[in-house]
């Protein structure tokens, strides 16, 4: 079975992080992602299903086995080592060596097997996502023609978005002309959970429908071929079911993803229907495979 290529695109970027970081430099997430060829739309989660880990967590183990490595000299202090590893203090790195690896650093230093050891599984990546963690969903083919949105770019406010939703209804007027409520993320909100998270809340509208609103403004959405899925119940696991979908392209050999973000279709509206019922079409638009469905 042939491999898909943007496993090695991913191959591509970790090489290119473990160059960086070897020359002492942490490349920003968007330079990984050009590394790699690879959309910064899809990237990130391509990344993690590849990997089984994060660009965060790749960083973070590659810093501490430079670390570790530094404590083979039995001279070497863990203070010392800390700033081998690039971290400003010996307690930023204790307590990150003990998070990552359930033990001290002070007690793997004592120990020259327990740091061998330490360091080869420092070393390498972790297992790609174990497959059986990731859900089920029915992945079907669509084709969108293009549309127009009226969208208020937000950061860091997803999913508190009730308020923006508001506004943008009212700037309408009329309900009629609203023909969906979608939502764009212009980034992923696991990558950017301590900031720099840009979620664009958008309406559908026909195109008589304006707003004189300066915060509210309008894009057109190119059409094309897209999978869709849909996600039942809340907005914490839509995670879950966005894995499903990447992890059935990384399976299709034929799909290529389109450097474009996904769109979030939120069929319900949560102040009606309870959230374990709420559902969201995700479409992700693709090159490539022409089918109906998949399940």
């Amino acid at each position: 079975m042939r491999e898909h290529p943007m496993i090695g695109c991913v191959e591509r970027a970790a090489r290119y992080l473990e160059s960086e970081m070897r020359c002492e430099r942490t490349p920003s997430l968007e330079a990984i992602a050009t590394a790699s060829g690879l959309s910064k739309f899809h990237f990130h989660r391509i990344y993690r299903l590849v990997t089984g880990e994060t660009v965060l967590q790749t960083t973070t183990r590659l810093r501490l086995a430079r670390g570790a490595s530094a404590l083979k000299d039995g001279e070497t202090s863990v203070t010392e080592a800390a700033f081998v590893a690039g971290y400003s203090s010996s307690q930023a790195f204790a307590k990150a060596f003990k998070r990552e690896l359930d033990q001290s650093a002070s007690t793997v230093r004592s120990d020259p097997e327990r740091l061998a050891r330490t360091i080869r599984i420092l070393s390498e990546p972790r297992k790609s996502t174990d497959a059986r963690h990731i859900p089920t969903a029915r992945i079907q083919f669509c084709s969108l023609d293009p549309f127009e949105i009226l969208f208020i770019r937000t950061v860091d406010k997803y999913p508190e978005l009730a308020e923006t939703y508001g506004s943008l209804v009212e700037a309408v007027g009329d309900l009629k002309r609203i023909e969906a409520v979608v939502g764009i993320p212009q980034r992923d909100i696991e990558t950017f959970d301590d900031g720099g998270f840009v979620f664009d809340a958008a309406v559908v509208t026909d195109r008589h429908a304006k707003s004189d609103d300066s915060c509210i403004e309008r894009r057109r959405i190119d059409g094309g071929k897209y999978l869709i899925v849909r996600h039942t119940g809340p907005d914490s696991r839509l995670p879950d079911t966005l894995d499903a979908l990447y992890a059935f392209v990384l399976g299709q050999v034929n799909i290529a993803l389109s450097d474009a973000p996904c769109i979030h279709h939120f069929v319900d509206d949560p102040e009606e229907v309870d959230e374990s019922h709420c559902r969201t079409d995700i479409y992700v638009k693709v090159e490539g495979l022409e089918v109906d469905s998949y399940d």
